[in-house]
Parts: structure tokens; C-alpha cells; sequence
């Protein structure tokens, strides 16, 4: 059972959130790619049994601690080890379509430095964290990278499932 710790710190208060149990730790290691590295967490410590991440979003600090056994949090270990890699390996092609996905939003949001200011974590932790999907299933060809930045997070996801499964290529399947 993985056992997941929330609070959140506002505006000088610190709230406790309800403590989640997950049985399942591929769910759990979904939870940590879709609620926190989504959203630009950054992994303050992580070991064999406990990854602890904080994420900003807008004036709230939110501090997520992920702990089970060993056996139980290898799905998330090594999810935080790719998306640490992907940061570290691949950070000009993730700054880059950042920087492209952020000024082609409409009405110039994107070149706006308040809107910039809030999207940014965004756009790098999702861009990290499809890297690291990708990367975590052995893909490691430069355009079936950049193709991959290009997709929505669902369907990338799909696209990894579905080569992985040998029904199609990687890059047939981002076409579908």
C-alpha cells in the first residue's frame, strides 16, 4: 500500500490534506506523473521507499510525500529517475518547445511576462514528463522525441502502449 502525504501552504497557512492510500502502485506512479510532474513538481527527495515533490501553482506550495516498500515504489522511483533525466539530457529541446508552444497561444498570451509567469512551470513539466515516458520506454531516437513533445500527454501514452505492444510503430501510431 503506497501512503500518500498532502499539504498546502497559502498565504502563510498550512493546510493538512487527507492521507491517500493506493493499493496499486502503477496507479499511484500515474498519480505522481498527472498531479504533480504534469504540473512542474520539483522532486525534493527521493530514495527506494519515499519521493517527496513540491509543486507551485500560482501562490500555493503544495508538498506531496510518496512512501511505500521498496517493491512498491520501484514503478515511481524509476518514473522520477527518467523524468530527473529528461531534465538533465534533454532540457534545450524541452525549453525550446516550451518556448514555442508558449508564443503561439492566442492573443499573444504567451509573450505576456504575468501569463509566462504561470505557464511556464507547466509547459516544462509536461514536456519533461513526456520525455520521460518516452525515455522509460527505450525510445531514444531524436525525432521520435520531437514528435512526441508534439503530442498530447493521452495520446502519447497510447502511442508508448501501442509500440510497445508491437501493433504499430511509435510513429504510426502519433499519426492515428
Amino acid at each position: 500500500m503506497i501512503r500518500v502525504t498532502q499539504t498546502r501552504d497559502r498565504d502563510n497557512e498550512h493546510f493538512d490534506q487527507p492521507t491517500l492510500e493506493i493499493g496499486d502502485p502503477l496507479v499511484a506512479a500515474l498519480r505522481l506523473a498527472q498531479m504533480e510532474l504534469a504540473y512542474g513538481a520539483r522532486v525534493t527527495e527521493a530514495s527506494e521507499t519515499r519521493i517527496v515533490v513540491k509543486t507551485r501553482v500560482f501562490a500555493c506550495v503544495d508538498t506531496s510525500v510518496f512512501e511505500g516498500t521498496e517493491e512498491e515504489m520501484e514503478p515511481l522511483v524509476e518514473l522520477v529517475y527518467f523524468y530527473l533525466k529528461a531534465e538533465t539530457e534533454h532540457g534545450k529541446e524541452i525549453l525550446d518547445h516550451a518556448v514555442s508552444t508558449a508564443m503561439s497561444l492566442p492573443g499573444g498570451v504567451g509573450r505576456k511576462p504575468f501569463y509566462l509567469s504561470m505557464l511556464t512551470p507547466l509547459l516544462l513539466g509536461g514536456n519533461k514528463l513526456k520525455v520521460a515516458l518516452m525515455l522509460a520506454c527505450g525510445l531514444r531516437d531524436e525525432e521520435q522525441l520531437k514528435a512526441g513533445l508534439q503530442a498530447r500527454l493521452e495520446d502519447l501514452v497510447a502511442a508508448v502502449q501501442l509500440q510497445r505492444d508491437g501493433l504499430c510503430s511509435f510513429q504510426e501510431a502519433l499519426e492515428l
